[in-house]
């Protein structure tokens, strides 16, 4: 099977990925994933803020053990992100979560998670 594209009707900068302006803030607290996702050392994690908060990275394994704890700091509102290098960590499935105390209210208002995978 094939299909004849004409590049006279391609609509510039249409790759299927949405850009995000960046004069709009995020409405929610989202975990936009991991990439490289599977992965070897490291994976880039991607989360929009709505508003700024103290973040806390957290890796699990597959059998609910931690293994790491990551204090992320103050984080502005906006489009982030965090590199998790995996090189102390064996291959396997893995799962991150994402939690953000309010600057407002000082208490846990945001919580995410993702999965990983890491390839040896």
């Amino acid at each position: 099977a094939w299909a004849y594209m004409d590049p006279k009707s391609l609509v510039k900068g249409a790759t299927g990925v949405k850009q995000l302006a960046t004069n709009n803030l995020p409405t929610q607290f989202t975990v936009l994933g991991n990439y490289p996702n599977p992965f070897n050392p490291s994976s880039v994690i991607r989360y929009a803020l709505p508003e700024e908060g103290q973040v806390t990275l957290r890796v699990f394994n597959i059998m609910g053990g931690t293994v790491a704890v990551i204090p992320l700091g103050l984080q502005k509102a906006g489009i982030n992100e965090v590199s998790f290098n995996a090189e102390n960590i064996s291959s396997g499935i893995y799962f991150y979560n994402l939690q953000v105390v309010s600057g407002r209210n000082n208490k846990v208002s945001l919580s995410s998670t993702g999965k990983m995978v890491v390839l040896k």
